[in-house]
């Protein structure tokens, strides 16, 4: 809630039965509201969240409804027809929508909205909540449905980073972060301010933002305008597009161990009198809802209007697609890839974003058409598709859009992430494996016709996909060009600031079993007794396994932990990255797990001629070892010794490995065609 809605409502007397929405009396209702409106002279409804607004819509009452929507409440399966059907009359009896961030967008044309979509101004608070004090500390918000155990988790491994990067210790407050404003302070008519003055405990210095909540974005805008250099934020999608609108620094954003250490090291600033002087933000300008709904109303928004992705006034279009969905995850390649250069190219190109989802492909494919017919240019595109064909209908649209906007200009760069579907061993039911090689034959020339340039991940990759091309009915090649999986800024330490001892640390992160497994090197650490430590960061259920394949290494040399390896620091001078693996099927692979080790600025250690192996060597950012008897521990023993460097500088290698320069590269190749 922002002061807006609790003036429009300070001198209104609602009694209970007119704001019953569920069993209320709707004639009745209806007369109350009209003569409402009369005796104050309203020309408009604002209806916050979904419940509310299906109640004024079903009131008919003859008036401009703008809805202002939460974050999550676009957050339902299709499937789920009572709420697809509130979501629907809401969407037909609105007249504009109001989102926290465009990725909230993303899922309302999903789930068919036909209105414009607008960003609700943040509230700009500048009372100060945050102290000053002698001593460092924290108060840290999480969202409601974070079980008790998880912020407990979350906030002890964020005291021992911090104690453990800055050698302060640190005392951390855990808050909901709907404790900020709640509906008794909205009924007691206090005010916002007051409020979140009065819960955030007055010795507090710092605050630090985690999850996804419906207050996200109006707590964050509350504590960054008064403090900007004293506020941090878990970088989720939403969290990252409310960043960038609040002008928050990416010093100051990040994952796991990542946002650890930057608040470690403003908590190290602001204990030794450091700290930049803290003025208020002038991010973002004082906006009201009141103000910005009668600009709305003026500009007359066309149906698709979308502000920041879909506008009139646009003068070139950049467009980004994907055939699988953009998903707020932060594990597994596919997902990871797509979110990364999805926002890669919202935030350099300012693209138009596609998906496969129809809703989003006739929508967004029809704003784009009409502002072609305004006067906009066509500029680049990146495309990827997904670990298996498009559906029918849906590729029929995305060829229908593409190959129009090819023909008008559009330079196109494509991603195919994979093939396996055209090999004869993929374990694909016979019932439709011929309906799916043919879906996919299609979309393979689509690629080939409209296609300027074409990537595979990897030059191994490429290999593999002649090879299945070769043998296929699809009667053309591809001149690929590479594009490699990229360093997230956000997961990215700053290897320069940590407090490291010597020694060599071994790592390894991910599953393990199977065809995942090295025994060849602990055969090799067995009988070494170098200054070595070996750290297992693995999934629960592969930990006896785990146990067992290295109890016989030299005791107190081994740790074993579950968890989530973006909170593993590296302290050792020497800390490598295992890709050991021994299959054939892991040798051809690329884990994703290689630029995760790169994030933290730790050397992956591979073997020769593998898919990972040419890669860590070409960019200089790790070890290929040779498969052969004694080869590793003379290695380990070398960096023992201090005798084999390793890179130092990784804050290069993280700005040239970035997602933002893999896409700087895409429209390098673009621009040379």
């Amino acid at each position: 809630m922002t002061p807006d809605f609790r003036a429009l409502n300070a001198d209104i007397q609602l009694p209970s039965w007119a704001a019953n929405q569920e069993n209320g009396f709707p004639t009745l209702q209806k007369r109350f509201f009209k003569q409402l409106i009369a005796e104050n002279e309203l020309d408009s409804v604002i209806a916050v969240g979904l419940s509310a607004a299906d109640a004024a819509t079903n009131l008919g009452l003859g008036l401009e409804i703008d809805v202002v929507l939460s974050r999550g409440e676009c957050d339902f399966s299709p499937r789920r027809k009572n709420l697809a059907d509130r979501f629907h009359r809401v969407v037909d009896g609105a007249d504009r929508l109001w989102f926290d961030d465009t990725y909230e967008m993303d899922k309302a044309v999903a789930q068919g909205s036909t209105k414009p979509h607008l960003l609700t101004p943040i509230a700009v608070l500048k009372s100060r909540v945050l102290k000053g004090a002698d001593s460092p500390s924290v108060v840290a918000f999480f969202p409601d449905d974070w079980t008790p155990d998880a912020v407990e988790h979350r906030v002890q491994k964020l005291r021992n980073h911090l104690l453990e990067l800055s050698d302060i210790s640190v005392d951390v407050t855990a808050l909901r972060m709907n404790v900020g404003y709640t509906r008794g302070d909205l009924s007691l008519g206090r005010g916002f301010p007051g409020a979140l003055q009065y819960r955030v405990p007055k010795e507090c210095t710092h605050a630090i933002f985690y999850g996804d909540a419906p207050a996200s974005a109006t707590m964050l805008a509350a504590f960054h305008v008064a403090h900007p250099h004293r506020v941090f934020v878990e970088e989720t999608l939403g969290n990252a597009d409310v960043a960038n609108r609040l002008g928050i620094p990416e010093e100051q954003r990040g994952r796991g161990a990542a946002l650890d250490q930057r608040l470690a090291i403003k908590i190290a600033e602001y204990s030794y009198g450091l700290e930049d002087a803290c003025d208020v933000s002038e991010t973002p300008a004082p906006t009201s809802l009141l103000q910005a709904i009668e600009k709305a109303k003026e500009n007359n928004l066309p149906w698709w209007y979308e502000q920041t992705q879909c506008e009139p006034s646009f003068e070139q279009i950049n467009v980004f697609f994907s055939a699988a969905p953009i998903e707020n995850r932060t594990n597994g390649a596919r997902p990871m890839r797509i979110r990364s250069m999805a926002e890669a190219a919202t935030q350099k190109w300012s693209a138009v974003r596609l998906t496969s989802n129809e809703r989003i492909l006739e929508r967004r494919g029809r704003a784009i058409n009409a502002m072609l017919l305004s006067g906009a240019q066509l500029g680049m595109a990146y495309l990827e598709n997904s670990t298996s064909p498009m559906l029918e209908q849906q590729s029929r649209l995305v060829s229908s859009l593409f190959r129009s906007w090819k023909a008008q200009g559009l330079k196109i760069a494509w991603f195919v992430r994979d093939l396996h579907w055209l090999s004869k061993e993929a374990p694909i039911d016979e019932e439709i494996r011929g309906a799916l090689i043919g879906r996919g034959i299609s979309e393979l020339q689509l690629i080939k016709d409209v296609a300027d340039v074409v990537y595979a991940p990897s030059r191994e990759s490429a290999q593999i996909f002649d090879e299945l091309l070769d043998s296929s009915s699809f009667q053309s090649a591809f001149e690929w060009r590479f594009l490699p999986p990229a360093v997230a800024a956000a997961n990215a330490l700053n290897t320069a600031a940590l407090p490291k001892e010597g020694g060599v640390e071994l790592v390894y992160s991910g599953g393990y079993g199977g065809i995942y497994t090295m025994p060849k090197l602990f055969e090799e650490l067995r009988g070494d007794s170098g200054n070595w430590s070996l750290t297992m960061i693995i999934r629960p259920e592969d930990e006896e396994k785990v146990r067992q394949d290295t109890s016989d290494l030299p005791p107190g040399r081994v740790s074993i932990r579950t968890g989530n390896f973006g909170d593993f620091i590296p302290l050792k001078e020497h800390t490598v990255g295992l890709v050991l693996l021994e299959s054939d099927y892991a040798r051809n692979s690329f884990p994703f797990k290689v630029m995760s080790y790169i994030e933290k600025g730790i050397t992956p250690l591979c073997y020769s001629g593998t898919a990972v192996s040419s890669f860590v060597t070409a960019s200089d950012v790790g070890v290929a070892v040779e498969d052969k008897s004694g080869e590793l521990a003379q290695l380990i023993k070398n960096w023992s010794a201090n005798q084999d460097s390793v890179p130092l500088q990784w804050d290069q290698i993280h700005q040239s490995m970035s997602w933002e320069a893999r896409l700087d590269s895409v429209a390098h190749d673009l621009k040379s065609r």
